[in-house]
């Protein structure tokens, strides 16, 4: 279990979403092997690359190498801190065309 202590009370949603957007802004990424790449716009490239690093370096930080990706979508995010940063994760998405559509391209992508 991760558990993070924090002093005071927790984060606003948007406190939330403006510490791991610093972050990603701060971090320089090593750019994703080409079969990552594989189907992503450079705008979906540039999300991607760039909250996975925050999300690596925040995962480092608190000693865990366990994600859960709430409303993954396609894969791409959970793929890419999977197959790029070895982290463990579990990808969950409600929408079942998605979840079929990210088990085709983790085959395209190993």
């Amino acid at each position: 279990d991760l558990i993070v202590p924090r002093d005071g009370p927790p984060p606003s949603q948007g406190e939330a979403a403006n510490d791991v957007a610093s972050t990603a802004n701060s971090e320089t990424f090593t750019a994703l092997p080409q079969e990552l790449r594989i189907g992503l716009s450079v705008k979906k490239l540039h999300e991607v690359q760039s909250l996975a690093a925050a999300i690596a370096k925040l995962a480092s930080e608190v000693g865990t190498a366990k994600i859960v990706d709430v409303g993954s979508g396609k894969g791409y995010l959970s793929q890419v801190l999977c197959l790029h940063y070895g982290l463990d994760v579990v990808g969950l998405e409600a929408e079942s065309s998605h979840n079929s559509s990210a088990a085709n391209r983790v085959q395209r992508v190993r």
